[in-house]
């Protein structure tokens, strides 16, 4: 799945880090973060499914530094919130301007929402 890819390149990189600056200090939070950074660039970054999965995905994002926007999920929440941050359906994300500076993490683990939310982002022009 996306996470066990994501933590695969991350631990690689932060290898090869290590391998050619052995006497940096910095920590794996801090090389996360850095290695991170350069998968999203500049872009707004929204975790498709507010579940437990998604809200691991906030605090990991949110403990390196990053903004998450948002959610992307069908459920319906308390005003449409979710730890602070919008809720928002992908109905409605898909057909906005918003999703082309995004960066969605995909944190379903159910197969069928799975495809379909990899579908959705393809068709939004968003890669892997």
């Amino acid at each position: 799945n996306i996470f066990k890819r994501v933590n695969a390149q991350i631990t690689e990189a932060i290898n090869l880090f290590d391998k050619k600056n052995s006497s940096d200090k910095l920590s794996f939070q801090e090389k996360g973060a850095f290695i991170t950074k350069e998968m999203i660039g500049n872009r707004d970054v929204y975790i498709y499914a507010a579940n437990l999965d998604g809200l691991g995905y906030y605090r990991l994002f949110t403990k390196l530094g990053f903004n998450v926007k948002g959610f992307i999920d069908t459920r319906n929440y308390d005003n449409d919130m979710k730890k602070g941050k919008p809720v928002i359906k992908p109905e409605i994300f898909f057909n906005s301007e918003e999703v082309k500076q995004s960066f969605v993490l995909i944190a379903t683990k159910h197969r069928q929402y799975k495809k379909i939310a990899m579908e959705q982002c393809k068709k939004a022009g968003l890669s892997k």
